[in-house]
């Protein structure tokens, strides 16, 4: 039974390391709008915005958001899966959580969104 033990310790904090090293690559990097460059590109990111315009094309199946935060604006691509679930009142400039892929569309930068929460 004492050599089960010893065998054991080990393994779950191994496995505790493990658990915390996936955890810290999980969640996309949080960044304000004006440290997205072309380094970005690609990248996964997180950031803390207001939704200040909304377009919607084809029949609602993806909108083209613009956020703002104390840095600045950035467009925002969101298709019908990822989008907005509610309508958003733009002029209550309620903050948002956004996080999505960095990409470049025609020489312009925006995030290509997979979550929109409301903070």
């Amino acid at each position: 039974m004492e050599k089960h033990i010893k065998l054991m310790l080990p393994l779950a904090l191994f496995g505790i390391l493990v658990l915390v090293f996936i955890a810290s690559h999980i969640s996309p990097r949080q960044i304000v709008i004006s440290d997205i460059t072309n380094a970005s590109m690609n990248e996964e990111i997180q950031v803390i915005v207001q939704i200040t315009s909304i377009r919607e094309y084809n029949n609602d199946t993806f909108q083209v958001l613009t956020l703002k935060d104390s840095t600045g604006n950035i467009s925002a691509i969101a298709n019908s899966k990822t989008g907005l679930k509610d309508k958003i009142n733009v002029s209550q400039r309620n903050n948002y959580s956004i996080s999505g892929i960095v990409q470049d569309y025609n020489g312009s930068i925006q995030i290509n969104i997979n979550e929109i929460r409301k903070i």
